[in-house]
């Protein structure tokens, strides 16, 4: 692993090339970071189970998680970046090559081989469940909203069935055709989950009485300028 980090202090200088890759890059650190849909989830249960101090159980949970992800995402990202042959990257993100395939292939480091199956399988099962379980609901509650009377004819247990169906087709889709992912998260999911993350819930805290409390905190301001630099990140990116 001693490969990984060569750097030196004259290309440890932060430059405008640099500065340019970390800000066309936030959509996708943004993506990598979210987690909303499995901690809704997580507040629910919570909330069912200790009513009163769910907030504070929530918050040291979130607050815990956050720095391990933080710290993970960091690790892989610093360990990309510090590779000696860069061209090689450009090369694997042109052949949608995922990061430990990479790292296994050109550094012949046995232990990134023996370990990226299983952090790679881990990963993908910790993703889908945070996504599926949050987007499920969200589309129970569309459907609820939107039709209850259709709803109540086909049946509840039913709707759920189909929604599985249709996430395990769409997912195998997704599989086969096999995208440009880190393009679409960029391009296409990260300027909506950017205004999710950032930008509603500062316009919640503004608006709803009961968020009333979270107003003046400092961190606000922090969280809406992160959330409009994001959403530019976004827009240059398709200029």
């Amino acid at each position: 692993m001693t490969k990984l980090f060569h750097a030196t202090p004259e290309n440890c200088m932060p430059t405008k090339r640099g500065l340019d890759q970390v800000y066309s890059t936030l959509p996708v650190m943004v993506f990598a970071l979210f987690y909303v849909p499995a901690a809704l989830l997580m507040a629910f249960v919570l909330l069912q189970t200790y009513a009163e101090k769910a907030e504070e159980i929530s918050d040291r949970i979130l607050r815990i998680s956050s720095r391990m992800l933080f710290a993970l995402m960091m690790f892989f990202v610093l360990a990309a970046l510090s590779h000696p042959l860069p061209n090689k990257l450009v090369l694997a993100r042109s052949e949608n090559t995922t990061i430990l395939s990479f790292l296994a292939e050109t550094l012949n480091a046995p232990a990134v081989s023996t370990l990226g199956p299983i952090i790679a399988v881990t990963a993908i099962y910790s993703s889908f469940l945070t996504f599926y379980l949050g987007s499920n609901e969200a589309l129970v509650g569309l459907l609820k909203a939107a039709s209850p009377e259709l709803v109540n004819i086909v049946g509840d247990r039913k709707v759920r069935v189909l929604l599985v169906v249709f996430f395990f087709v769409t997912i195998w889709l997704a599989a086969s055709l096999e995208p440009p992912i880190i393009s679409a998260i960029a391009d296409l999911f990260a300027p909506f989950i950017a205004i999710i993350l950032f930008l509603l819930p500062m316009y919640a805290i503004r608006t709803v009485p009961a968020l009333a409390k979270y107003k003046g905190a400092l961190s606000n301001i922090f969280v809406t300028i992160a959330g409009l630099v994001t959403v530019s990140a976004t827009l240059r990116n398709f200029f």
